[in-house]
């Protein structure tokens, strides 16, 4: 395990030692160098958290066009997580990505998405940029009440 991939690994671990045991949290090899870097934040379900474990990446979602959509502060993540998540007490994980500047500047942005606050667009190309380019790690996990 290496990089922003053992992040993951090690932050599920600690909030969910059932999916350490699953081995679903394990190296996410995104990777490669990039001078400067915007950090994005995007709450995430169990189900994309696994699936970015299993996959090694983010994956287009089936609606929304195929996008998905990053805050640019943890605070604003955790908002969408209690707003999207909070209903049915699931679990709700922070995923930290550091994108390279060149891409972020292609990501759509919406000023106050959904009156909370900004938030940056990637379609499935600028996605599979990130996967490649970017680096990725869980902040946190915790179960809203």
């Amino acid at each position: 395990m290496q990089g922003a991939a053992q992040g993951v690994a090690e932050a599920g671990n600690s909030y969910y030692p059932e999916l350490a045991k699953t081995g679903l949290l394990s190296a996410l090899p995104l990777g490669g160098a990039a001078s400067e870097y915007t950090t994005l934040y995007r709450a995430v379900s169990r189900a994309e958290l696994e699936s970015i474990a299993n996959l090694g990446k983010f994956t287009p979602s089936g609606g929304s066009m195929g996008n998905k959509w990053f805050a640019e502060s943890a605070a604003d993540a955790a908002a969408w997580g209690k707003k999207f998540f909070g209903f049915d007490k699931e679990a709700v994980f922070t995923i930290r990505v550091r994108v390279p500047n060149d891409l972020t500047s292609k990501m759509m942005r919406d000023p106050r998405l959904d009156g909370i606050g900004p938030a940056r667009s990637a379609d499935a190309k600028l996605l599979d940029e990130i996967n490649r380019r970017g680096r990725i790690d869980a902040l946190n996990g915790s179960v809203l009440k």
